[in-house]
């Protein structure tokens, strides 16, 4: 449709695909950013859950000493907190569980006045468009003090 009082525009003689080559050299530029954003995103989602699941079972180890009415042992622990991750099939976490005294720092058992660490660690791949794909090494600890 044709606007009154507007002339079309014409092309100058070399001036026939400069905007397909401009497209055909940013998109995979633009792709490469987008998808790149995407993996990173789901990295940085998983750590959030690590974080929280590890922070959540110190938690839970601390309230159930072996002076509390339902002691924890160590594979219930490891158990609740991968139930707990939002990770994909194909990874598969390594969650440890470790007793620390405070006062020295070294390992100690489940009593009350000790400290509960939880180490969860997995290695994610990122693949992004046009490029190499990565393996990413990714940990996140939760402390608590046994209370119980």
């Amino acid at each position: 449709m044709r606007l009154p009082g507007i002339a079309p525009r014409t092309r100058l003689a070399g001036e026939s695909g400069g905007a397909i080559l401009e497209m055909a050299v940013a998109i995979p530029l633009y792709l490469l950013v987008i998808f790149g954003i995407f993996e990173y995103s789901i990295i940085l989602f998983t750590y959030c859950n690590a974080t929280y699941a590890s922070r959540y079972a110190a938690r839970y180890a601390s309230m159930h000493s072996t002076s509390s009415l339902a002691p924890a042992t160590v594979s219930q622990i490891q158990s609740m907190t991968t139930s707990m991750l939002f990770l994909s099939s194909v990874l598969t976490p390594t969650v440890s569980v470790s007793y620390l005294n405070p006062s020295t720092g070294a390992s100690s058992t489940n009593t009350v006045g000790n400290i509960v660490q939880v180490n969860v660690s997995w290695t994610q791949t990122v693949k992004v468009p046009f490029g190499n794909t990565q393996s990413v090494s990714v940990a996140t600890q939760g402390y608590q003090v046994i209370s119980r």
